[in-house]
């Protein structure tokens, strides 16, 4: 989840988590507790009752104002993690002007959205010199120089942490020492450490560990020998670590700043600065200063009145070929400009040039063959844009620049660099929108952009994502990754740092990347995002950027020189990169003649050599989620039905086995993660209920035209309500409203004191619109300012420690910043001496005359008017708020209950004064309970039941379980009616009334109905209810009906019985059919028959008949009786003629052939032979023989226990050889 969608869900949800009561008066809450539970409290009758400032079950937690005075103390946000919703504040103010020094000792806060905020004075309005926010346990101490200093801390709705722990002190030794001795406070004076004179301690005698003996110590600096370097002497020649560069500095500090180098010079132009951010919005400051790499000292440029000084975020970009800079783009008083303009560096001169189709910031550029390419950036209308504008120099104009390959999202605060050799610029990183609708996060993508080709090409992801961070290339060909911001949304950044140090380098020919841990020593001089990174002749320089505070110091990256080394083991590990893994990058390479030289992987790339697991492959491919850039990427195929949309293609393939990218449905529409962008494309429409752009061609019949129509954008909403009606971000402080989801792009060095995205929320961030003081002290950017009545009323509005911002606070008023009145009645009353409200006038009631007394409503807050409730009809109460009338009969519902309650099914009497009922069903029992709060300022229930029967008496039961009192009414008509019961009570006991159908003319009425009315009842109440209307049971009849249905029921199974029975038979008889005609189909085989002679067969018993098959004999069958198995051949014995004969044989059973459509069923052929006679031999011309079959019986065979000795199946027959 990205960090908006828990913007937008607490949101709407949280009013207040923290209780907003007065900080003059204690706070008290309901948990019990004992002596010594309450943090910052009293424990009294079980109850916590915090001191002023303090809030929570056990006053634990920071809420509103302190003033400190004291010329030391701590100050904390509370035991344990603090909560959301968090706004706190502290003054100190010593009543002195010595400077007052901060120290850190414990600071956790969510990176990017809770900021402690640090002013050098004793308001917002006052210089902001530090923002900090994160996971840190080494931040510098603070020095506040006014005399006065004002912390405010907020925390948002969606996250909290263990907050933070710091001490403060006044200095009056310069420079508090410079932490190199102790400071006299009497006399103000320096006692200096061993080593270290002056007044603050600021020269050594002797040089830093006596320059770790690696080098000669003159005037307090270290001469470093060689190969040593560092201020002590102590870093080898031979190691890559960052050295800090004494320089005469830049007068502010500032991050997001311009920066490109030309010749000997570094140019910088703007940068965020945070100093009066609160007052005017603006820097304030000179913008144009120019750095000399090898004097090492800076001056200021004059900057022209048509160019804007006040800018962060742009690019600025420097031309060889005219030797002129070029500045484009970025925030200008808090909105994005297309501003593009011009420095000449020989005459000094500045020139207007044409602005950019898209005001940007956030975005890179780049100059190349005389255009300047302009890469992303976050615009305030189309929100991050994935295109490129191109600006020709030589022609003057605009135009944006069609690409291919894969396709890449919009982004902000990204590194580029453009490589000449392979005339292709490398996007590193950035805060981006993906392919996801919605979606937002950080980005550790690699992307290449060929400049000739206008293509896009996917590189391997990073281990890590970040933004703001900075990227140079290498002369070897590595590029080089520094600092940034790599925390994403709190809960799935585990590890992250908001301040990195980390420094990222990749190899251009390998397509890796490896992480390089710099040295504890040079850490915390590395951590910063925001910053510029620069080459000069082989040298990387660290400018600026922001930890916290802004900075503007210089570093180097010291990167040994390859000659040094000597031997071949020497140049392959002292010149290289490398991390806890196997790889290394090497910097230098070996050569045997020439020695030890610096590597040039460009021109000795062998991809062959590089180490890439398949896993790597795999992520690369991975972080594609669209067929497009998968399947124009080498090695990679799509397919939709996969978890992994986008894999590797398996070594053994050679092409993509899925899809061509010419197959790959159109994604053109869904780069556009803007309505208005979208809107500027003829092919796409957006949809609002999606939240995505489709292709116009395909969907535009599914998507309504008010779906496709686009809210206004959220910059130009000018106030809290109709920004967060639109769900947009407000930001009081900066009178802004931004796009949701670019809270980071815009506010990442916590320019915003607090956010909100809520309609509810914006009474508590802007002053004017705060009715009571406490609240409006515990908004950092407002004071209290007390009228000349002194009865709690007054105006809360913008201001500092001794006046409003306006100065409208008169001089009979009273203007309070770190305490409120002692008198607070709203300005209904006067206060007694121990400060009590006397007596509430105006119709107010409470301890502060806060509330409306019973029967009025409003707002008495602040002098507010109560109004008279005007419900007597229909109520008799009304709320104190709003003066909705709590109505008396149950289901009705409006503020002056003229409605009913349909979804309940109460529904409005068209005969009864238009009271609401329910309607009631005949014979059920029903329950109602009112119980519940919402219950409370009910007294009247109206119930309506139609009677079923003209013929039959009604029963009425009913059971109250406390007193109620009964009205009961039958209408037979729209003007006829009669009363039953006026007045009768029911208490703890069941009454039961008979309403006779004769008695009351319900026999004559077409619409007859009762009404019962319970009236003068007390919540909670409970009671049960029903109409009864059933006769006497016939008994002739229901005999009648009860045989009648029996004897039917016995019909009825009779005829299904002979149904069935019939059926049967017809089912057997055409399963006989059927079985003949498969025994006339089958075919027959050939046997050859060996007959014995007749006569001795006739006399030797021992002879049989013998039936010998063929060898090899093929039987074949036809599908419709082909046997499911062999039957093994059997012979039948011989047996003695019990007539007399001889022994004679049997003729035996050359087959027995199952049918395939009906087991259990065979044709069984014989063989037999003929009668004779006396003769004993056939006719003349006859064999004797024949052969017989007929349809039998079996039982079905075991196939398992079938032998076949060959099976085949040709053209539909199954052929079996038997051996």
């Amino acid at each position: 989840m990205s960090k908006h969608n828990y913007m937008l869900l607490f949101s709407f949800v949280v009013l207040f988590l923290v209780t907003q009561s007065t900080l003059a008066d204690v706070q008290s809450t309901s948990v019990k507790c004992s002596d010594g539970q309450c943090e910052n409290g009293f424990c009294i009758n079980e109850t916590c009752v915090c001191k002023d400032g303090w809030t929570g079950s056990y006053c634990q937690f920071c809420d509103g104002r302190f003033s400190l005075t004291a010329s030391e103390g701590e100050l904390h946000d509370g035991v344990g993690d603090y909560p959301t919703n968090t706004k706190c504040s502290w003054l100190i103010d010593t009543n002195s002007t010595l400077p007052i020094k901060l120290t850190f000792h414990h600071f956790s806060t969510e990176c990017g959205w809770d900021h402690l905020h640090v002013f050098d004075g004793s308001s917002i309005y006052a210089p902001l010199v530090g923002s900090f926010s994160g996971i840190s346990h080494s931040i510098k101490d603070v020095i506040l120089h006014s005399g006065y200093g004002f912390l405010y801390f907020y925390s948002d709705v969606a996250y909290s942490m263990g907050g933070f722990n710091l001490t403060y002190r006044l200095i009056s030794c310069p420079a508090d020492c410079n932490s190199h001795g102790t400071c006299l406070q009497h006399n103000a004076t320096c006692v200096c450490e061993k080593g270290w004179t002056g007044s603050a301690c600021d020269i050594q005698e002797n040089c830093y560990k006596n320059c770790s003996n690696n080098g000669v110590c003159e005037n307090g600096t270290c001469k470093c020998q060689s190969p040593w370097l560092g201020a002590d002497c102590s870093v080898s020649t031979d190691s890559i670590t960052w050295l800090s560069i004494h320089t005469q500095s830049s007068s502010l500090g500032r991050a997001s700043l311009g920066a490109d180098v030309l010749e000997d010079f570094l140019y910088t132009y703007g940068g965020e600065t945070l100093l009066n951010r609160f007052v005017n919005h603006s820097n304030d400051s000179i913008a144009f200063y120019r750095y000399n790499i090898l004097t090492q000292t800076w001056s200021s440029l004059s900057v022209n009145s048509s160019v804007n000084s006040n800018l962060y975020g742009h690019s600025l970009s420097a031309n060889p070929l005219d030797k002129k800079l070029y500045l484009y783009g970025g925030t200008s008083n808090d909105s994005p400009t297309a501003a593009l303009v011009s420095y000449d560096t020989v005459s000094s001169t500045w020139e207007v040039l044409p602005p950019g189709p898209v005001a940007v910031t956030g975005h890179t550029a780049h100059i190349i063959n005389n255009k300047l390419y302009v890469f992303f950036g976050q615009s305030a209308i189309y929100s991050f844009i994935h295109y490129i504008q191109v600006y020709d120099i030589d022609k003057s104009s605009w135009s944006i620049e069609g690409t291919s390959g894969v396709l890449v999202s919009g982004r902000y605060g990204h590194s580029s660099v453009y490589d000449p050799q392979s005339r292709s610029v490398f996007i590193f990183g950035g805060y981006h929108s993906s392919l996801k609708p919605g979606s937002y996060k950080l980005s550790e993508s690699l992307y290449k952009y060929m400049v000739d080709a206008s293509t896009w090409v996917g590189l391997a992801p990073a281990h890590r994502p970040s933004f703001l961070h900075s990227m140079t290339l290498l002369p070897q060909g590595y590029l080089l990754v520094s600092g940034g911001n790599s925390h994403n949304d709190t809960v799935g950044s585990s590890g992250s740092q908001c301040y990195s140090s980390t420094l990222l380098v990749y190899n251009m020919c390998c397509d890796e990347w490896i992480d390089i841990d710099i040295s504890e020593s040079t850490d915390t001089k590395v951590k910063r995002f925001g910053h510029v990174m620069y080459q000069h002749n082989d040298s990387i320089y660290l400018h600026g950027g922001f930890n916290g505070v802004m900075l503007s110091d210089t570093i180097k990256l010291h990167i040994p020189e390859c000659s040094q080394f000597v031997t071949m083991e020497a140049c392959e590990s002292g010149g290289s990169f490398s991390s806890n893994t196997s790889l290394n990058f090497n910097l230098c390479e070996w050569n045997s003649l020439t020695g030890c030289k610096a590597a040039n992987l460009t021109a000795s790339c062998n991809p062959l050599s590089c180490q890439k697991t398949e896993a790597e492959e795999r992520k690369r491919c991975n972080q594609f989620t669209d067929c497009q850039s998968c399947t124009v990427s080498d090695r990679c195929y799509y397919n939709a039905q996969s978890s992994e949309s986008c894999g590797l293609v398996p070594p053994t393939h050679s092409v993509h086995p899925d899809l061509h990218p010419d197959n790959c449905p159109n994604y053109t529409c869904s780069v556009y993660k803007n309505c208005d962008l979208c809107s500027n494309h003829s092919d796409c429409i957006w949809s609002k209920a999606n939240n995505r752009c489709f292709l116009k061609q395909k969907y535009s019949y599914v998507i309504s035209l008010e779906d496709r129509l686009c809210p206004a954008a959220c910059h130009t909403h000018d106030s809290c309500k109709s920004c967060a009606d639109n769900n947009c971000l407000w930001c009081e402080s900066q009178s802004q409203c931004i796009d949701s989801n670019s809270y980071l792009s815009n506010y990442v060095y916590g320019q915003c004191l607090e956010w909100t995205t809520s309609v509810s929320h914006c009474e508590s961030v802007a002053c004017s619109e705060i009715k009571d003081c406490s609240s409006c002290q515990r908004n950092a950017m407002c004071g209290w300012c007390n009228n000349e009545s002194n009865t709690g009323e007054g105006t809360c509005m913008r201001g500092g420690l001794q006046a409003d911002l306006e100065s409208s606070c008169q001089s009979n008023d009273t203007w309070h910043f770190t305490s409120c009145p002692a008198c607070q009645c709203n300005g209904h009353s006067q206060c007694d001496d121990n400060n009590q409200c006397i007596f509430c006038e105006h119709n107010t009631t409470g301890n502060k005359c806060e509330t409306c007394k019973p029967g009025y409503f409003g707002d008495p807050s602040n002098g507010g008017t109560c109004q008279r409730c005007e419900c007597d009809a229909v109520a008799d109460a009304c709320d104190g708020k709003t003066g909705a009338c709590f109505c008396r009969v149950q289901g009705s519902t409006g503020d002056s209950c003229e409605e009913c309650d349909i979804n309940k099914q109460y529904f409005k009497d068209t005969i009864n004064n238009q009271q609401c009922y329910y309607l009631l069903g005949v014979d059920y029992k029903y329950t109602f309970n009112f119980s519940k709060a919402e219950d409370k300022h009910v007294s009247v229930i109206n119930l309506q039941a139609i009677p079923k029967r003209s013929d039959i008496d009604v029963r009425l039961t009913l059971y109250c379980k406390s007193l109620a009192y009964i009205n009961l009414t039958v209408y037979s008509g729209p003007s006829t009616y009669e009363n039953i019961l006026d007045g009768e009570s029911c208490y703890a006991e069941e009454r039961e009334f008979k309403i006779s159908h004769k008695q009351y003319n319900l026999d004559d009425a077409d619409n007859a109905t009762m009404l019962l009315t319970l009236t003068e009842f007390s919540t909670p109440f409970v009671f049960q209810v029903s109409f009864i209307q059933q006769g006497k049971l016939n008994l002739y009849k229901f005999f009648l009906v009860f045989f009648g249905c029996f004897l039917a029921l016995l019909i009825l199974a009779g005829v299904i019985w002979k149904a069935r029975a019939r059926y049967a038979i017809l089912e057997r008889r055409n399963q006989e059919r059927q079985e003949r005609q498969a025994m006339a189909k089958r075919p027959f085989a050939s046997i050859l028959l060996l007959a014995e002679d007749l006569k001795s067969r006739c006399c030797d018993e021992s002879s049989s008949m013998q039936v010998n098959h063929k060898p090899h004999t093929t039987r074949q069958f036809s599908s419709t009786s082909e046997p499911m198995a062999v039957l093994q051949r059997t012979f039948s014995k011989r047996i003695k003629n019990r007539q007399g004969y001889s022994s004679r044989a049997l003729a035996p059973s050359i087959g027995l052939e199952p049918l395939a459509t009906y087991r259990g069923s065979a044709v069984s052929s014989i063989i037999f032979r003929l009668p004779t006679g006396e003769a004993n031999i056939p006719n003349y011309g006859c064999s004797g023989l024949a052969i017989g079959s007929t349809l039998v019986s079996i039982p079905v065979p075991n196939t398992s226990n079938h032998t076949v000795s060959k099976v085949s199946y040709k053209q539909g027959k199954v052929t079996f050889k038997y051996p």
